[in-house]
């Protein structure tokens, strides 16, 4: 909990600023998608590198001080520089952080899904995630109110990136601490067969493989396959979702950058209390007793009615309302479920096509629906339609999700019946 709540704070420190830079021209939002798609098709290929030649106790720290030397490198040029090389580097760092927020969280969770069973995580994933929430509400409410809060040390919003970066390493030392607790997990005579981890090689050996193999795994696995597809349409809805918000959010606060970062961090905080409180009252009661699959289903129950909604009504408040429900549906039930997911799955999988499928077919998917969207749009297609069209995904959404609690209980028996054959 301690090490994604420091996580989480790190990222939240900056996700205003880039927020409010995206909503500040929204024209440019399908270009910088594109940049993040292409960052994150270098940042792959070098993270698989390093998982195929090093063990747990090397991947995470390497990992979360690049991430840190890259943060503070853009912290220093950030308002530093004028004219076209400014523009250049707030395109920077917004497709930065896009890869940066999706990278630190995926490894935090293939790290967790590697030192926990199956019905650990079942049980405890949701609680875990409320560490994450509350370094979420932390971070956000030090963004929105760095003009107010961080004077009174000595410090300026300008700062946000090193306190950003700062956290990061904190997230080194916690998770340090974390690898000498784990043998715990793995050491209770209690230690039930369908808790136990499917693997458990020593954390310092190389998980191996080739540097592509998570592109592979996830191409031969209809499992991982279902897995892209459920990402897929979540992304696309929630890019779409976002571009609105920028368009709106520009109107409403033209030539105010201030107050676009003080909303778009105040949403941040509304979804993060909404996020605490079905992690803590309802995300390990769904996985436990109705299922990982009613638990994916979460996210896109939601998106029918909220896409509805703005279908009819395409409004500030609307939009806001439907960004807060569906974050906290995802981040305090869907979320915990898709990353049980891989608590059955090879240790190859937990981190190879586990990146592939939270940075690639992610920001693939932020990038491929804007340019649909302006495609649509250039073609005479209606907002409207386009609401009305999201709400179809959204229910396909809920399918694939049922296919993949399907899935996962397969999976999950031919775990524990291999355990007792061995």
């Amino acid at each position: 909990m301690a090490f994604f709540f420091t996580l989480l704070c790190s990222y939240y420190l900056l996700r205003p600023l880039r927020d409010a830079y995206g909503a500040a021209d929204p024209e440019r939002l399908r270009w910088l998608f594109l940049g993040t798609f292409a960052l994150t098709m270098l940042v792959q290929p070098a993270f698989g590198a390093l998982v195929s030649r090093f063990g747990r106790p090397r991947i995470v720290p390497a990992s979360y001080r690049a991430l840190s030397i890259i943060t503070i490198g853009l912290g220093f040029l950030l308002g530093r520089l004028d004219g076209a090389s400014g523009v250049f580097v707030r395109d920077v760092f917004f497709c930065w952080l896009s890869v940066f927020s999706i990278v630190g969280v995926s490894i935090f969770w293939g790290l967790l899904a590697d030192l926990y069973g199956r019905e650990r995580a079942l049980r405890l994933f949701g609680f875990v995630a409320v560490g994450g929430t509350l370094g979420a509400i932390f971070g956000s409410s030090i963004s929105s109110f760095a003009n107010e809060l961080l004077p009174k040390v000595g410090l300026g919003p300008r700062h946000l990136p090193f306190l950003s970066a700062a956290c990061l390493e904190i997230c080194v030392w916690i998770q340090r601490s974390l690898q000498r607790a784990s043998h715990s997990l793995t050491s209770s005579p209690a230690q039930s067969e369908a808790s136990a981890p499917p693997v458990s090689p020593t954390a310092s050996d190389p998980i191996g493989g080739t540097v592509m193999a998570g592109f592979r795994r996830v191409a031969r696995s209809p499992y991982l396959t279902l897995m892209c597809l459920y990402v897929a349409i979540y992304v696309i809805g929630s890019t779409l979702a976002y571009d609105v918000g920028a368009r709106l959010a520009k109107v409403a606060f033209e030539g105010d950058p201030d107050g676009r970062r003080e909303f778009f961090g105040k949403i941040d905080l509304a979804t993060n209390v909404v996020t605490l409180l079905l992690q803590l009252f309802a995300s390990g009661w769904v996985l436990r007793k109705l299922g990982v699959g009613i638990g994916l289903c979460a996210v896109p129950l939601v998106g029918v009615v909220g896409f509805g909604a703005l279908a009819i009504e395409p409004t500030l408040l609307v939009l806001a309302v439907f960004s807060v429900a569906r974050r906290g549906a995802e981040y305090g039930i869907s979320k915990p479920a898709r990353d049980a997911l891989f608590t059955v799955v090879s240790r190859e999988d937990k981190y190879k096509a586990k990146l592939v499928v939270d940075t690639v077919i992610y920001r693939g998917g932020d990038a491929a629906a804007l340019w649909l969207q302006f495609g649509l749009i250039t073609w005479g297609v209606a907002a409207s339609a386009i609401a009305w069209g999201l709400v179809g995904l959204a229910a396909a959404g809920a399918v694939v999700a049922l296919a993949l609690g399907r899935g996962f209980k397969t999976r999950a028996r031919n775990q524990v019946q291999n355990a007792r054959e061995s």
